[in-house]
């Protein structure tokens, strides 16, 4: 069946239904519902709703502890340590990205790092406030050991995600947001659900041969790093300042997200944002911006290419899309939400979701 089309305003609802049926505070679960349904209405399914059940069950284990913002450990001028105390990630590290915007504003750059946290989700949504105030950002986050280093065959870190988001004049931001792997874990996940292979090159089984097996990539194998021993290199570099630089837990003494639902993953976050304005007037950066956009999508076009498309496009275009016309949401992970309630007490009423 093809996916069902859910009015934005009726999965975040839903979404913050759930969390609050849960035991999570209303401004948390706000704040973490917003952050699915956006997910999900950008196109990033592996980050959105689908997420749901397993947060929920962290959070009824003990392992995700709502009401936990963080408490400061060290802090300088332009610098802030947080130790999320195994609360919400999305929670810990919106106030880590305010903070960091705080000090930008203050000192030209604001460092934000969070120990002992958990999942956040797509950290595009982290990138948006200081866009939104003119100032560029970089974000990261460590997370469970289910890729080893390249080469060897003992887990040690993931395919873990970089954002990198910046203003441009007259038009929207310019927004990297990807993880480290050829295919990020949620859609390998998707793909399963479906009964779909996934493309050659993306992970290996458990005896580190090549598959397009969803299934074999998740139960035992693993997903391989974009570039190869490039890509590695670059998830060690998001490692050290996710894990290292953080004081907390790193590489294999992380934990899942799945299956250990009394227990915190026990991540760390980063959060780097700049002010323009001590370089040149913001205006004139964001125009620069713009110039050299421009440029890119003025290239001349490949056979087969009608557009030149730099990062943040299709996101931003799928999100106009799913406000306008409803969020595409696939029926089994529908089936699961409406499971999720039944065991919770939940009434569930979307428009749009008959199946």
């Amino acid at each position: 069946m093809p996916p069902a089309l859910i009015p934005f305003e009726a999965l975040r609802h839903l979404a913050e239904s759930l969390l609050l049926a849960a035991g999570v505070p209303i401004d948390e679960a706000a704040l973490v519902a917003d952050t699915l349904a956006t997910a999900d209405a950008r196109g990033m399914h592996s980050h959105g709703v689908m997420r749901l059940p397993v947060y929920v069950e962290k959070i009824r284990g003990g392992g995700f502890r709502p009401g936990r913002k963080g408490v400061v450990l060290r802090e300088s001028p332009s610098a802030v340590l947080i130790d999320a105390q195994d609360g919400l990630g999305a929670v810990v590290m919106d106030r880590a990205v305010d903070a960091a915007i705080v000090k930008a504003q203050a000192t030209g750059v604001g460092v934000a790092a969070v120990t002992n946290s958990n999942h956040y989700g797509e950290g595009a949504y982290y990138a948006r406030k200081p866009v939104e105030r003119g100032l560029v950002t970089l974000l990261t986050s460590n997370g469970a050991p289910n890729m080893p280093v390249w080469g060897g065959l003992t887990r040690m870190t993931g395919p873990l995600p970089l954002t990198f988001a910046a203003p441009v004049r007259g038009r929207e931001p310019f927004v990297l947001d990807l993880a480290m792997g050829v295919l990020a874990r949620g859609k390998i996940l998707m793909a399963a659900e479906k009964g779909l292979e996934v493309p050659p090159g993306t992970g290996v089984d458990a005896d580190g041969k090549p598959t397009t097996d969803p299934g074999k990539i998740i139960n035992g194998g693993w997903i391989l790093p974009i570039g190869g021993y490039k890509g590695f290199g670059i998830t060690m570099m998001l490692e050290i300042l996710a894990g290292v630089l953080t004081g907390g837990a790193l590489g294999r003494e992380l934990r899942e997200l799945y299956g250990v639902p009394d227990r915190s993953q026990s991540l760390g976050h980063f959060a780097l944002v700049i002010d323009p304005g001590v370089f040149m007037d913001r205006s004139l950066f964001e125009e620069r911006m713009a110039f050299y956009l421009d440029m890119i999508k003025s290239s001349e076009r490949a056979p087969g290419v009608d557009e030149i498309i730099v990062a943040g496009e299709p996101e931003q275009r799928r999100h106009l899309r799913a406000l306008a016309d409803g969020v595409p949401i696939e029926p089994s992970v529908l089936t699961k939400l409406e499971t999720l309630a039944a065991e919770i007490g939940v009434t569930v009423n979307l428009p749009g979701a008959a199946r």
